[in-house]
């Protein structure tokens, strides 16, 4: 015959399965918007989801709203009639270690924004970037832009040129309107002027890639509290695992998987956390706190466990009649796990032996604590106390497996 103590004994082991499922397993999400302070370009929503396993190899789901479709021009080449000139403004070469050379992103009203990151042999001067017409730097060809049946005049004019400083470092950026989109841009060529006018390098534009990762802070309301990657370095002994996390920049909304993250982190240490998204400049443009999921698994007990209908349950189980459900959620659980915690002694002395164990247990179903739902099927009655621990274990099993 069930007793209370048979209640209580599968709602202990449902939540303190419960609890480790919520510090190892389980999901996290992040609903996505602008990161604090952006102006301009930023996201307008879209998430990112965890799964977390047994061990620390993430995946990650995400969709990205309000993305700049961008473009990057790499790889500076001097143009061949340059050399033959024997002009020399070009040298080694424009980008040098650390530039980032070209990008240009596609705004939603039909301008662009042009950005410029490279190092001249010019200093302290100005000179033309412009996107051309052709397709290889072998044919560079006219300024490209729309000019709606010649009713617009060139829009490359005196404001879009590189500006260097007394180093020859040449960064900034300016908008052009009445050009051509992120499809018809796609695959043309940028020619660098040097400061005489003459065409002197040329490099292809293709599809540029962004970023999103998990950052150290805890908030998305104050920019100066986001911080930089979260990892474990294990004292600076393992390099950033996010660095690779990138997606391509081809459209206003974006979505994909990440096979795997090892942060060397699991699901409790990621709670709370920041998820940022950055542009194909770099620049941080969107923000969003990792979150619990509320799932709702259904556990069916094993056949030797049976409730009559003259046993009152305690305050943790919602029913006690035969063929009928039993109910544990995630604040049952923190609460199960508080008292297995005390019920040790662990709350007077933390060093005793399994107290470690029962702290952690207590502390990740204290974070899991917010709807999280376990519901068990209660069916025939056990035969011997060593039936009913087994019970109580493949009830707490199933717990782990659901959430999983």
């Amino acid at each position: 015959m069930m007793t209370k103590a048979v209640f209580a004994g599968l709602a202990l082991a449902g939540a303190l399965a419960l609890a480790d499922a919520a510090e190892h397993m389980g999901v996290l999400q992040a609903a996505m918007g602008a990161y604090p302070g952006c102006a301009d370009g930023c996201l307008t929503g879209g998430s990112v989801k965890a799964t977390f396993g047994e061990d620390m190899n993430i995946p990650y789901e995400y969709t990205l709203e309000g993305v700049r479709p961008s473009l990057k021009a790499a790889k500076f080449a001097v143009l061949a009639a340059y050399e033959a000139a024997n002009k020399t403004a070009f040298g080694a070469g424009i980008e040098a270690e650390g530039n980032k050379g070209v990008f240009v992103e596609h705004n939603a009203d039909g301008t662009i924004e042009f950005h410029y990151d490279l190092t001249m042999n010019e200093n302290s001067t100005t000179g033309g970037i412009h996107i051309h017409k052709g397709k290889s730097c072998d044919d560079p060809g006219p300024h490209y832009w729309d000019s709606k049946n010649n009713t617009v005049t060139d829009t490359w004019g005196a404001d879009t040129k590189w500006a260097s400083g007394a180093d020859g470092k040449a960064k900034g950026s300016f908008k052009v309107a009445e050009v051509y989109g992120f499809g018809d841009n796609t695959g043309r060529v940028v020619v660098v002027h040097d400061a005489s006018g003459a065409k002197m390098a040329c490099a292809v534009l293709g599809v540029a890639s962004a970023g999103w990762h998990v950052h150290v802070g805890t908030t998305c309301d104050v920019a100066a509290e986001v911080g930089g990657h979260y990892w474990d370095s294990k004292n600076d002994t393992v390099a950033d695992p996010w660095t690779v996390v990138k997606f391509n920049a081809e459209a206003a909304t974006v979505s994909g998987n990440v096979a795997s993250v090892n942060d060397g982190y699991g699901r409790a240490a990621h709670l709370g956390h920041a998820v940022v998204v950055h542009s194909a400049t770099g620049a941080r443009i969107g923000c969003g706190v990792l979150k619990a999921t509320a799932v709702a698994p259904k556990v069916t007990a094993p056949a030797n466990v049976t409730a009559p209908a003259n046993v009152t349950a305690p305050a943790n189980v919602t029913t006690v009649a035969a063929a009928t459900t039993v109910t544990v959620n995630a604040k049952d659980a923190a609460e199960a796990a508080t008292k297995a915690y005390t019920d040790a002694g662990c709350d007077k002395d933390a060093t005793k032996t399994g107290c470690a164990d029962l702290k952690k247990k207590k502390d990740a179903a204290d974070a899991a604590a917010g709807g999280i739902a376990t519901t068990v099927a209660v069916t025939t009655a056990p035969s011997s106390a060593s039936q009913l621990a087994s019970g109580a274990a493949i009830a707490a099993a199933a717990v782990v497996a659901a959430l999983c």
